[in-house]
């Protein structure tokens, strides 16, 4: 059980959890115009169209439903986390005592439906700014964060970034068992599957896992120093068990600096992409899945270990008591960011040899 770490409600904050717990009565509340409470650690920034669940509960039980925790940052620079879907519900959605902790970062969601931000039974949030094109569905109190309407200049940050096909294979259907492995860069066409291998060690580059899935089960330890997972084709995702470990970091120069995995956007329809994993610590770099929806589930811990990560999604689910933290500490890193194509206006070509 984490500690409660929120600020003490003053008599002007009262006021207006009491106000809206009359409104709460009929079920849901919407802000049209700009409200803003200062604390010594806290403010509250809200603007039309946001809209918070309040159950037909009293406006007492706002301040302690929904977190167990939630911490406070000031810095809105570093853009943790883009969901990209502009029209589904749910693109942003976490349940089932989950945590996003992101300090210091900023959680953009692109979706525009009427329930495009869903927060549910949430164990902890730890992030300074959450922008939003639609509402947000949450049994939680909204406290302790910048909330503030999307712009559309938080567009993809990638959007220019793309990978050529590769016109060839290295390997086809790997499927490696009991042991050590030592895999090298790549095409490897009808992906990569492992249920009972020790560890599989990757040399630093580019790994294509085109027209198949890349599996790793058991308790196979999946690891990596300067690489980066391209999956290309149909059936190109991942999935990785409860009982292995993923440990990857981003390639520090050459076309693909800076990103760990990247779906090629060629990809036309979403597709899960999904850890499971206790122990996926490490993963430094960016995360780039413009078509597919990253799902961080039962207990997984991700991220945790790395100086940085970024993550641009088409959807991004947090569920079942998974932890999802996501550092914006790049001084430390010898990975570079990735180049904002949409502020330089250069665009980000990488061949697949």
């Amino acid at each position: 059980m984490y500690k409660d770490m929120r600020p003490s409600l003053k008599f002007a904050e009262w006021l207006l959890l009491v106000a809206l717990g009359l409104v709460g009565i009929t079920g849901l509340f919407a802000l049209g115009t700009y409200l803003s409470l200062q604390d010594d650690n806290m403010t509250l920034a809200m603007e039309h169209p946001v809209q918070v669940g309040l159950s037909n509960r009293p406006a007492a039980e706002l301040a302690t439903k929904g977190l167990t925790d939630v911490s406070f940052s000031s810095s809105h620079d570093h853009p943790c986390l883009t969901v990209l879907d502009p029209t589904s519900a749910g693109s942003l959605e976490m349940y089932g005592a989950s945590s996003l902790v992101a300090p210091g970062c900023a959680i953009r969601s692109r979706s525009n439906s009427r329930l495009g931000v869903i927060l549910q039974d949430v164990e902890m949030l730890n992030f300074a700014q959450l922008q939003a094109s639609g509402p947000i569905d949450a049994d939680l109190n909204v406290f302790g964060f910048d909330l503030l309407p999307y712009s559309n200049e938080l567009d993809d940050p990638f959007a220019t970034y793309s990978v050529t096909d590769s016109q060839h294979c290295d390997q086809r259907d790997l499927t490696l068992k009991s042991g050590e492995h030592q895999l090298q860069p790549g095409v490897y066409c009808g992906g990569i599957v492992s249920l009972t291998a020790q560890q599989i060690e990757l040399a630093p580059g580019t790994y294509v896992i085109k027209n198949g899935p890349l599996v790793i089960g058991g308790r196979t330890s999946f690891v990596g120093d300067g690489v980066t997972l391209v999956f290309e084709g149909a059936n190109a995702v991942f999935s990785f068990g409860v009982a292995s470990k993923l440990a990857l970091t981003a390639p520090v120069d050459g076309p693909h600096a800076g990103f760990v995995i990247v779906e090629n956007t060629k990809s036309s329809a979403v597709r899960d992409f999904i850890i499971r994993s206790y122990d996926a610590r490490k993963l430094e770099g960016a995360v780039y899945l413009p078509k597919g929806r990253l799902i961080i589930d039962n207990y997984g811990r991700v991220g945790e270990a790395s100086n940085w990560t970024t993550i641009v999604a088409n959807q991004v689910h947090i569920i079942n008591g998974a932890h999802l933290q996501l550092n914006s500490n790049d001084i430390a890193s010898k990975i570079p960011l990735p180049v904002d194509s949409k502020k330089t206006g250069e665009s980000m070509i990488a061949s697949i040899e």
